[in-house]
């Protein structure tokens, strides 16, 4: 069915502006248009006429339709009256079915009752079709906007040369990152990581160095028993007794740096005459080599200390450290030295004291170390290969972007997984219906066939002559003409059409009109009824009051209510009569006037606005043309 008539750069109508007719397809109600002339009535039909015949004037008009097509339009204005009376050879045939015997006709009809089925069949399903493929759409636009956001994030930023050729391109993005889809415990590098590894390989840095720690020399200085042992003055001297006694070793040692001469440094009086030599037996000897280890253990200790740290203070000065905990387990390290060589010298100080050395545990330290220079190998591979490097970026970074979109995808395809099956559902039947509609219309075509002919049609229209009450002129067969037809008139035989006045030319060209609409001017063309397309304009032009209702009976109960239900898909009439209107109106929804709108769609182009005062007090629908140019 005529779902809008689209009408621009035609005749009166604007020329970039466009005027849109829509009608109602919910139903098969026919379509009324009343106007004025000049109200652009005609150009309603010469558009339909021009668009389906594809003729170049009518190039910025459309006619959309609904399902179920492609349709048949048959237009009924000037032009078709035209070219049925104005041949000179002779009105061109129709080819119908002529008498029926009772069987075909009784299997034409079954054919046609199934036809019709088979086609709300399939218009339901190519409904459902529509539906459901706007649902699709709309589900893949708001996932693909929802997947854009992430693309939007990362424009002109740090990974935007990974996004080259996405810029107009949502729907191959959302495609191609689908692509990057990962399982949920693959683990990834965050963008900073990623970040840092682009900087590696866009900067111009070479390799670098790996980095090594001397930890050696602190175990066996700190496992020495020396620190715990009391080293006590030795006992071949005289003194010794008294030493111990008081236990004054260590005070003893301190103060033999200030004896000079034979004086006491602390007493000022003179000492005894031996006393430097039992002195010198009482701190020497196995003493005294203690002692030296002691302070040489200190000295190694603190100059490993100092190496240690400038070792580390070169590694933390790598920026790839910031990325370990090694200044962290360095501080902790450092602490415990510095405090192991204070007690060392503790006892340094004090020999004849018992010290405990905490055992510095540099295993944390040489992990991190270990990481340190694990990220550095990992840099100067990155730089040896930069192009492998940076695909490895793109697909991380991608993998990244994906699973950031992750449940956007996961929700689309939940959302789509049903409506894709009823898809598939509705695609079978419309294909299945499709196939019976192909075998009811080609057995309709061979039943057609069986009494195909132009005699029907020239008998049906000379009935209808008659039940005019015209018996002035009748139609005939050409003699000699094969399908041609030809005007008789009574006593003189063939006549020419030119013979007839206008109004006889109007009512004989739609008795033509009407015959037309199941039949075809071609032998053997198949005609499909049921997806005919009617349009008659004005057809009480130039006749007299006395056949107007007869047109508009024929009109009612021929194409719009016909025994059995209508065949045609759609009527549209125009007309400037009102009577005409009215007996039209009339004959549909009969004396319930005010409702006339439920049994039809009723339409005013152009400025005729007293169309509802004039009728019957009907509130129908409006459709105005903007404006009037030319």
């Amino acid at each position: 069915m005529i779902r809008d008539i689209i009408i621009q750069d035609y005749k009166s109508f604007h020329p970039t502006t466009p005027v849109t007719i829509t009608l109602e397809t919910a139903t098969q109600k026919p379509v009324f248009f009343y106007g004025l002339n000049g109200a652009g009535k005609t150009a309603i039909g010469e558009v339909v006429h021009g668009r389906d015949i594809g003729d170049a004037e009518f190039h910025a008009c459309r006619v959309e339709t609904t399902q179920g097509g492609p349709f048949r339009y048959l237009v009924y204005n000037h032009h078709f009256v035209q070219s049925v009376i104005g041949e000179a050879e002779g009105m061109p045939g129709i080819f119908t079915i002529g008498e029926l015997d009772t069987e075909t006709q009784r299997q034409i009809e079954e054919h046609e009752h199934s036809l019709q089925d088979v086609r709300n069949t399939r218009e339901a399903a190519q409904r459902d079709i529509t539906r459901i493929n706007g649902e699709l759409a709309t589900a893949l636009n708001d996932a693909k906007e929802a997947v854009w956001t992430v693309y939007k994030a990362h424009d002109k930023g740090t990974f935007d040369s990974f996004l080259t050729g996405y810029g107009r391109g949502a729907q191959k993005f959302f495609d191609d990152l689908r692509n990057y889809e990962t399982s949920d415990d693959e683990a990834l590098d965050d963008l900073g990581s990623l970040a840092k590894r682009l900087a590696d390989i866009s900067g111009e840095e070479t390799s670098k160095s790996t980095h090594h720690f001397a930890l050696g020399a602190f175990s066996a200085i700190e496992k020495d028993s020396v620190w715990k042992e009391r080293v006590e003055v030795s006992g071949e001297s005289r003194l010794a007794p008294l030493v111990e006694k008081l236990g004054n070793g260590d005070w003893l040692s301190k103060g033999r740096a200030f004896v000079h001469d034979d004086q006491c440094p602390f007493c000022q009086q003179g000492l005894p005459h031996d006393f430097l030599d039992e002195l010198a037996k009482l701190l020497d000897g196995d003493r005294q080599q203690k002692i030296d280890l002691i302070d040489a253990h200190i000295a190694a200790y603190e100059s490993a200390i100092q190496t240690l740290k400038t070792s580390v203070d070169r590694a933390l000065a790598e920026p790839l450290s910031q990325e370990t905990d090694l200044k962290a387990t360095w501080d902790a390290v450092h602490a415990l030295l510095k405090a192991n060589l204070a007690t060392m010298r503790l006892k340094q100080a004090s020999p004849s004291e018992s010290m405990e050395i905490a055992p510095a545990d540099l295993q944390p330290m040489q992990d991190s170390l270990s990481a340190l220079n694990t990220r550095i190998d990992a840099f100067n591979q990155r730089i040896r290969n930069k192009d492998a490097e940076r695909n490895a970026i793109r697909e991380a970074f991608w993998k990244t972007m994906c699973r950031d979109r992750l449940d956007v995808y996961r929700a689309y395809d939940a959302h789509i997984a049903p409506l894709n099956q009823q898809l598939a559902e509705a695609q079978t039947t419309d294909r299945e219906a499709g196939s019976l509609e192909a075998g009811h219309v080609d057995a309709l075509t061979e039943l057609r066939k069986k009494q195909e002919g132009v005699d029907a049609s020239v008998a049906s229209i000379n009935e209808r002559l008659k039940a005019l009450g015209i018996d002035s002129f009748s139609i005939a067969r050409k003699p000699g003409e094969g399908s041609l037809y030809c005007l008789e008139r009574p006593a003189h035989g063939e006549s020419s059409a030119q013979s007839l006045s206008e109004g006889e030319k109007t009512l004989i060209s739609f008795l033509y009109f009407i015959e037309f609409l199941k039949g075809s001017r071609e032998q053997g063309a198949a005609v499909d009824i049921g997806r005919t397309i009617v349009v008659i304009d004005d057809p009480v032009s130039s006749l007299s009051h006395n056949f107007v209702y007869d047109i508009a009976s024929m009109i009612c109960h021929e194409l719009i209510k016909p025994p059995g239900g209508q065949k045609v898909r759609q009527v549209i009439v125009l007309t400037h009569n009102l009577f005409f209107l009215h007996e039209l109106v009339y004959q549909i929804a009969g004396r319930n006037l005010a409702k006339a709108s439920d049994k039809c769609q009723l339409n005013r182009p152009g400025s005729c606005r007293r169309l509802r005062a004039i009728l019957y007090g009907y509130d129908g629908g409006v459709h105005e043309r903007q404006a009037v140019y030319g």
